[in-house]
């Protein structure tokens, strides 16, 4: 009786080779326990002490979401001050939300975010683990690939670092690489699957921009498979509709706005031309730093290979490439790898340079097909030795990332973490409870000090977020354009709301700065400078001069001859 043809779905599965699979099981197991052995030597190196005692803090922009989460925790409102204005300085609601469970533990204010990198540091593993699977199914079986994707999604210093300094990053990472490997996967059986759709839904709550995802996947399916378009359709539409409608409903009710004040703060103000120009210069000057045998091997065997599931890394990895521009890049690009847009989909790049990387052996493979077997392990383990060689590769990016990536180095803004924390220790001396304080680092200082704080640059307060950026009235202004960086308004902010303590120097205008020093004191706090209100009832004017001498004196030993 003869054997039944293969049906197509069964003819699209991966073709599994019978050898080796037991030393790959092995590789991949080192790779996830080297991966979680140095995510847990890096969370430390984020640590420092503070007065004899170890504290844990996140990268300042997530400590923004943590003062949220925490007053949410504490049953004051989703709001940034307790018992102040409603404004959602916030761009990652579900984060939020997750984030303010570990504020209803009995966890200490320094170590509570711990829980929150060892989170972020399970996420990336996730991620890595499902690339590495897609990576498999999509190069037929190849072992190589697969390990090569997982290790450098694992060990890729921007990734791992936006992700295990409590960033958003490492569940967006997550739940784009899941969904793209259920969408390979089911491309690949020939059936339909909402799950990529509630994934992407879920990652819309996590960060609202991340509709882009969902977008550019619902039309790679409606594209790719045709057999199912109008599911893809209907399900990317209610994913979308329901993440972003509740959100927008939400938004509307409790802080009044359509959109969050991010949005006002980021993109608003100023020419959006300015704005495209500055991402396209920074989205070139990443792609010049990415070795071009790096971008060779990832897109070149498109050429002759462009198969539906490669077709969907492509689509979303050059979405995520154009909004990127379309939003000016970010705040940090001058650190270099990719930003912490580009940072959610940067695994789909890695399978697709892993993907070039196994046609480039198992072409090797067949021209040795007759050869002796030595000279088939030789090519294999050039291919090993090659993944490894793109492995460093990209994360050169910068004179220093190959030091931060073998952890020689302190992670990024470790130091002014620590001098933030420190800061917020000594304002919490000197202040009373009823105390305001003027803040352009609004992360760690207002969370460790728990004073009420104006954020001078806007995130969290709606008058300044809608206002005007300062300096782009020329085009030369896109080599220094900040995304987010380039509000301010010293009148309200100084004159107006007379906080009583501001940390931030005041470069305004001649008028405004004669003004801001009759009213105003400069102090050392520590190895901070900041000014002080005069006549301030909520100032404890006694331990700030004790403060102000002790770093005086200090800086005369520091500074005395020898």
């Amino acid at each position: 009786m003869g054997t039944a043809a293969p049906s197509p779905a069964e003819r699209q599965q991966p073709t599994r080779p019978r050898g080796g699979s037991r030393a790959a099981g092995v590789a991949l197991a080192v790779i996830l326990l080297a991966y979680c052995a140095y995510a847990a030597v890096f969370i430390y190196r984020t640590s420092f002490l503070v007065d004899g005692k170890r504290c844990f803090c996140l990268f300042d922009d997530a400590m923004i979401s943590m003062r949220y989460a925490r007053n949410l925790a504490h049953g004051q409102g989703l709001v940034w001050n307790p018992g102040g204005e409603r404004v959602e300085g916030f761009t990652n609601p579900l984060w939020v939300l997750f984030m303010s469970l570990f504020h209803l533990l009995p966890i200490p204010a320094y170590f509570v975010s711990l829980p929150i990198q060892i989170s972020g540091a399970l996420f990336v593993l996730l991620a890595a683990v499902c690339v590495g699977r897609t990576a498999y199914a999509l190069s037929d079986g190849s072992r190589l690939a697969a390990l090569s994707a997982t290790a450098l999604t694992a060990f890729y210093l921007p990734l791992v670092n936006w992700s295990l300094q409590g960033m958003e990053v490492s569940v967006l990472a997550a739940l784009v690489a899941v969904s793209t490997h259920r969408a390979v996967r089911s491309l690949a059986r020939g059936d339909f699957s909402p799950l990529p759709y509630v994934l992407l839904g879920l990652a819309v709550l996590v960060r609202l921009d991340a509709s882009v995802v969902l977008v550019a996947t619902m039309l790679w399916g409606m594209s790719a498979d045709r057999r199912h378009r109008a599911r893809h359709a209907g399900w990317g539409i209610a994913a979308l509709a329901l993440a972003v409608g509740s959100q927008t409903a939400f938004r509307l009710s409790y802080y009044g706005d359509l959109l969050p004040n991010t949005y006002y703060l980021k993109l608003s103000g100023y020419p959006a031309s300015l704005r495209v120009l500055k991402g396209l210069l920074s989205l070139a000057d990443f792609l010049q730093r990415l070795p071009w045998w790096l971008l060779l091997a990832a897109f070149l065997p498109l050429a002759w290979r462009r198969d539906r599931g490669r077709m969907l890394l492509v689509t979303l990895w050059c979405a995520q490439c154009l909004y990127s521009v379309y939003v000016g890049g970010d705040a940090w690009e001058w650190w270099g790898g990719a930003n912490r847009y580009l940072a959610i989909v940067i695994a789909l790049f890695f399978v697709l340079v892993s993907l070039g990387l196994a046609d480039l052996v198992s072409w090797a493979l067949v021209c040795l097909t007759n050869r002796p077997r030595p000279l088939a392990y030789a090519a294999r383990a050039a291919g090993a030795a090659l993944a490894l060689a793109f492995l460093a590769a990209s994360n050169s990016f910068s004179p220093t990332s190959l030091r931060q990536w073998l952890l020689l180095d302190p992670p990024l803004l470790r130091a002014d973490n620590a001098a933030n924390v420190k800061t917020a220790e000594l304002l919490r001396a000197v202040t009373t409870d009823q105390a305001l304080i003027a803040v352009s680092w609004a992360g760690a200082i207002p969370y460790f000090s728990d004073r009420r704080s104006h954020d001078l640059l806007g995130r969290c307060d709606r008058h300044v977020a809608h206002g005007r950026a300062h300096g782009i009235a020329e085009w030369t202004a896109a080599d220094w354009f900040v995304p987010g960086h380039l509000k301010w308004d010293y009148d309200y902010s100084i004159q107006k709301l007379q906080p009583d303590v501001v940390l931030r120097d005041i470069s305004a205008g001649r008028a405004q700065k004669t003004a801001f020093r009759a009213c105003y004191q400069p102090f050392h706090l520590g190895q901070q400078e900041i000014y002080a209100r005069l006549g301030s009832p909520h100032l404890l004017w006694a331990a700030l001069y004790r403060l102000d001498a002790e770093e005086n004196r200090r800086l005369a030993g520091k500074h005395a001859p020898t």
